[in-house]
C-alpha cells in the first residue's frame, strides 16, 4: 500500500541503508515535484558499479599524479 521509495537527492548511503534496513535489492525513485511519478529505480548492481567506478578513477589520478611527480 506504501512502498518505500526514494526521490533523487537521497544520498547514497542511505540508498544503501534502506536497502539493507528493509531487505529489499531495488528501490523505486521518484520525482516528489509531479506527484512522485517514477522516475527510475536504483538497485544494489547499480551503487556497487558507481562505487567501483568512483574508486577506479581515484586510483587512476592517483597513478597520474605519482608518474608526474616522479614516485
Amino acid at each position: 500500500r506504501k512502498p518505500i521509495v526514494i526521490d533523487q537527492q537521497t544520498e547514497m548511503i542511505e540508498m544503501i541503508d534502506i536497502m539493507d534496513k528493509n531487505g529489499i535489492e531495488m528501490i523505486p525513485v521518484v520525482d516528489e515535484e509531479s506527484d512522485n511519478r517514477l522516475i527510475g529505480v536504483v538497485s544494489r548492481k547499480d551503487i556497487i558499479e558507481e562505487k567501483f567506478n568512483e574508486r577506479f578513477v581515484t586510483i587512476g589520478m592517483r597513478r597520474t599524479v605519482t608518474k608526474t611527480l616522479g614516485q
